[in-house]
């Protein structure tokens, strides 16, 4: 029985920002270069100047749309799993955390950080990003890693409310539109369209 070969990761050029198979690009220092831009890259670097990213950020309201689009998935399929799973784990429905430790609780979880990892490590986009064409990435264009995309999980889940969303609105006054969950884990939200 023979494996079916997995699609390669899709990579952005550093330099102009197109995505790429990463078979396709040159790495250099941290940088993805496509062919094209290869020769004025390497001419900066041997220049001693600066090897910019042209990645092409989304904007604040991209990124809003995606959460709003993510949000309705997530009540959605959140509503169905609360009709299917309403059953407590304790066996007293007067105890204090009898709603916090249901089923339902529990698959909600399961199934909201299932989707959030795993969209954002095979495809660098949850539904509503893809949707309205928002990718997150590594700073220097790569795909970001498992352990990337469960810590940005974690940090908008439960950071960002802790903060009262503000974490969101750093990305008003950032050159690279970063949230404070994009400085936590080392990524950046770009723009493929």
């Amino acid at each position: 029985m023979s494996e079916a070969a997995a699609p390669p990761a899709t990579v952005f050029c550093t330099q102009c920002g197109r995505a790429f198979p990463v078979d396709d690009l040159m790495l250099f220092g941290g940088s993805y270069v496509c062919a094209e831009c290869k020769p004025a890259f390497l001419q900066r670097v041997r220049e001693g100047g600066a090897t910019a990213t042209n990645l092409r950020y989304a904007s604040f309201g991209l990124r809003f749309l995606a959460i709003l689009l993510d949000g309705v998935i997530g009540v959605v399929i959140g509503l169905l799993i609360n009709i299917i799973f309403r059953v407590s784990l304790v066996p007293d429905p007067a105890h204090p955390f009898a709603a916090f430790l249901s089923l339902a609780t529990l698959m909600d979880f399961l199934v909201g950080f299932s989707y959030y990892v795993f969209f954002l490590t095979a495809y660098g986009a949850t539904l509503g990003k893809m949707a309205v064409g928002v990718k997150i990435v590594t700073p220097n264009g790569g795909p970001i890693s498992f352990g990337r995309a469960v810590a940005r999980y974690f940090c908008t889940s439960f950071l960002e409310p802790f903060t009262l969303w503000i974490g969101y609105l750093i990305a008003l006054f950032d050159d690279q539109n970063r949230t404070l969950h994009d400085r936590i884990c080392g990524t950046r939200a770009i723009a493929t369209r």
